[in-house]
C-alpha cells in the first residue's frame, strides 16, 4: 500500500486538475464537455474508492495483528486523549532579581541555563588522584581477553542488523541501509563525530512532576535522542553485555540478562522475617541519589573503565560519542540554544544502563570491603551488606556496624564519583526483635551514634517502597496497595471499552 498511495494521490491530483480544465474549456461543445467530465469523475471516484479499500484493509490488518495484544497501537486505541501540556510561565533569576517570564523563547533559555548549570554543580574540584586510585582499587573483577577482543573489534553489519530488530515496532528505519550505517558507525569508531552533525545531540522535553509550576526544577527531564545514535549504541550494548556479568557482581540486579527485579525485593522481604525470627538485630538502610544517572562524572567512567581493562577502542568510541553530546530545550516548540553534556549518561541511550552499573560497582565493592558485618545468611559464604539495582542502593547493618563506617564509604565514593545522596529521602528500617525496633525508633540511636535528622526511620507499622514493593516490619495492612489497585482498575476500565474478546495476550500468556 506504500508503494501504490504515492501514485494514486498522484493520478488523484491530475484527475482534479482536468476535471477543472475540461470543465473551463469553452472551446468544446456543451454536450462533450459534460461526457469528458463525467469520464473523468468515474475515474476519479473509482481511485477514491480504491484507495478507500485499501485503507480499511491496512487497518483491519493491522488490528488483526496487534490488536489485543499488549502493543503501543491497541493501548492507543483505548488511552484517554487530553491535552498537550504547556508551560505558561516559569520563574527566571535567583534572589532578589527573581520575576517571571511568559515568553516561550524566555523559558526555554532559562530551562537550558538551569540544566546547564547542574553540569558542574557539586562536583569536587580539589579532588586527587590518590582519591580516585583508592576508591578504584576496591575493585577485583577484570574483563577476560576473550570479551576483551571481542570489545576492541569495529561494529559489522550483522551487529547492526541485530540492533536494528531490537528497536520498538514503528521505530526503525528500512534494511537497506544497514551497509550505510554500519559505515558510518565503524568512522566514527576510527575518527570520532563529526562536530557539524547532530548525532549526538538530544531534545529536552520537561514534563510536570509536582510542586512550583514555574520552577523548572519541579518538571522531569525527558530527552529524545537520534535513531541513529540509539542504534550504534545499541548494538555497543549488545556486545557490552555479553561481557558485563563477568564484571558486576550478583549484588546488583539492574538491566542484567538473568537478574530480576523481584531478586531483590524477595531478597529483603525473607531477611526482614530471618532477623525477627532469630534476633538478628540491625538496620536496612535505603539510600536514595539524587539524580544518579546525569551526576555520574565522565573521567570517573573512563577510569573505571581502564581499571576493568577494557580495551582502548572501545573506551575511545564511548569517549567520541559522550565528548560530541549536546542537549537542547523544547518549551511549548520552541526550541533553545544547545548545551554541552560533560556529566551523566544520557536518558534513552541503550548504553546508559549498563555504563552506570560498571561506574557505581566501585560503590559495592567498597562496601563489601568495608568492616561493616552486615547479616550472614544461611546456605551462602559471603555476608550480606548490599543489594543494589542500577542506583536504587540498599545497605544491611548489623547492630554492631558503625554507622561512621557507612558515611564514610559514601562520602568517599561521592567525592571521586560526583554522585550525591539524598539525606531526606534516606530511609532507615531497624530489623530484628520488636523491642529493638521501638528503641532505635523512639531513640534515633544506632548503637553509640546518632541517626541524622531529617533521615527518616520507618518504626513498625510504616511501609517503606522498594522498587515498587512495600516491606516494613508488621504492614499487613492491605491498604497499601490502594493506589495500585485503583491505577490498575483505572486501566482495565479503559480496555474495556474496546470490547475485548478475553484472548488478550500478555507475554506469552493468554488471559482468560
Amino acid at each position: 500500500m506504500k508503494e501504490d498511495t504515492p501514485k494514486l494521490e498522484a493520478r488523484l491530483e491530475k484527475l482534479k486538475n482536468d476535471i477543472r480544465d475540461v470543465l473551463n474549456d469553452d472551446t468544446l461543445p456543451v454536450a462533450e464537455k459534460q461526457l469528458a467530465a463525467e469520464a473523468l469523475e468515474t475515474e476519479r471516484d473509482n481511485i477514491e474508492a480504491k484507495r478507500h479499500q485499501k485503507i480499511r484493509d491496512a487497518v483491519s490488518d493491522k488490528f488483526w495483528l496487534q490488536g489485543e495484544t499488549l502493543s503501543k497501537y491497541w493501548i492507543n486505541l483505548n488511552k484517554s486523549r487530553t491535552p498537550r501540556d504547556t508551560i505558561a510561565r516559569l520563574r527566571t533569576g535567583r534572589g532578589d532579581q527573581r520575576t517571571h517570564t511568559t515568553s516561550s523563547k524566555q523559558m526555554a533559555e532559562e530551562a537550558r541555563s538551569y540544566h546547564e548549570s547542574l553540569q558542574n554543580a557539586g562536583l569536587c574540584e580539589d579532588l586527587t588522584e590518590e582519591e580516585v586510585e583508592e576508591v578504584l582499587s576496591h575493585l577485583t573483577t577484570r574483563l577476560p581477553n576473550h570479551h576483551k577482543y571481542r570489545l576492541a573489534e569495529y561494529l559489522d553489519e550483522e551487529e547492526v542488523r541485530q540492533a536494528m530488530k531490537d528497536l520498538p515496532n514503528g521505530k526503525a528505519p528500512a534494511f537497506n541501509i544497514i551497509q550505510i550505517l554500519t559505515r558510518i558507525f565503524n568512522d566514527i569508531e576510527r575518527h570520532g563525530i563529526d562536530p557539524n552533525t547532530d548525532f549526538a545531540k538530544g531534545w529536552m522535553c520537561p514534563i510536570y512532576k509536582k510542586g512550583d509550576e514555574t520552577d523548572i526544577a519541579n518538571y522531569r527531564p525527558i530527552t529524545v535522542l537520534n535513531t541513529d545514535y540509539k542504534m550504534m549504541t545499541r548494538a555497543l550494548t549488545t556486545k557490552l553485555s555479553e561481557a558485563a556479568p563477568t564484571l558486576i557482581h550478583p549484588d546488583q540486579a539492574g538491566f542484567m540478562k538473568g537478574r530480576r527485579i523481584e531478586d531483590q525485593t524477595d531478597l529483603a522481604q525473607m531477611l526482614l522475617y530471618q532477623c525477627e525470627q532469630d534476633n538478628m538485630n540491625g538496620l536496612f538502610v535505603f539510600l536514595d541519589q539524587e539524580k544518579a544517572y546525569d551526576k555520574i562524572r565522565h573521567d570517573f567512567i573512563w577510569r573505571t573503565l581502564e581499571t576493568l581493562n577494557f580495551p582502548n577502542h572501545f573506551i575511545n568510541t564511548l569517549k567520541t560519542i559522550y565528548n560530541n553530546g549536546e542537549t537542547c530545550i523544547i518549551i511549548n516548540g520552541v526550541i533553545s540554544d544547545t548545551y554541552r553534556v560533560v556529566r551523566g549518561v544520557r536518558q534513552g541511550d541503550p548504553l546508559s544502563c549498563l555504563i552506570f552499573n560498571l561506574a557505581i560497582e566501585s560503590l559495592a565493592a567498597m562496601l563489601r570491603a568495608s568492616e561493616l558485618r552486615g547479616f550472614q545468611t544461611s546456605g551462602e559464604e559471603e555476608r550480606l551488606i548490599t543489594s543494589l539495582f542500577a542506583d536504587d542502593t540498599t545497605v544491611y547493618l548489623s547492630a554492631n556496624d558503625n554507622l561512621e563506617t557507612l558515611q564514610q564509604v559514601l562520602k568517599r565514593w561521592c567525592r571521586c564519583s560526583g554522585a550525591k545522596f539524598n539525606t531526606n529521602k534516606t530511609i532507615y528500617l531497624p530489623v530484628g526483635n520488636p523491642e529493638y525496633r521501638a528503641q532505635v525508633a523512639q531513640t534515633r540511636l544506632f548503637g553509640p551514634h546518632h541517626i541524622p535528622e531529617g533521615v527518616q526511620i520507618a518504626a513498625d507499622g510504616t511501609p517503606v517502597r522498594m522498587l515498587g514493593a512495600y516491606i516494613g516490619n508488621g504492614i499487613m495492612n492491605p491498604e497499601v496497595w490502594t493506589p495500585t489497585l485503583d491505577k490498575l482498575k483505572s486501566r482495565l476500565a479503559q480496555w474495556d471499552k474496546s470490547r475485548p474478546t478475553g484472548n488478550l495476550l500478555a507475554g506469552q500468556e493468554t488471559l482468560r
